[in-house]
């Protein structure tokens, strides 16, 4: 039986890093390296994976970020109005008649 290539597993795995699809590259390059340990390919794969969980910290930490400054905004908020509340828009109405 035939050795598997691992140039061909190595290769398409860069293919699906490029197009952002990052499960099957890093499984494409642990295969390529379990064939062949010389291409460094759990390097790769491990590059990979280090973006993703880095990129998934970043978005979550802008999202806290986002939630703390949206409850900072609402607590500058009135919770009551002193004084009369007024609409224009109704008392011309009440003079026209």
């Amino acid at each position: 039986m035939k050795k598997p290539n691992p140039d061909l597993f190595f290769n398409r795995a860069t293919i699906l890093e490029y197009l952002e699809r990052y499960q099957e590259a890093v499984n494409d390059y642990n295969t390529a390296h379990l064939i062949d340990p010389n291409l460094h390919a759990d390097a790769k794969a491990n590059r990979i994976i280090d973006f993703v969980c880095s990129t998934s910290r970043s978005i979550l930490n802008k999202q806290n970020t986002k939630i703390k400054k949206i409850t900072e905004m609402v607590k500058t908020v009135a919770d009551h109005i002193e004084g009369e509340l007024r609409f224009p828009a109704t008392e011309e109405a009440n003079r026209d008649k």
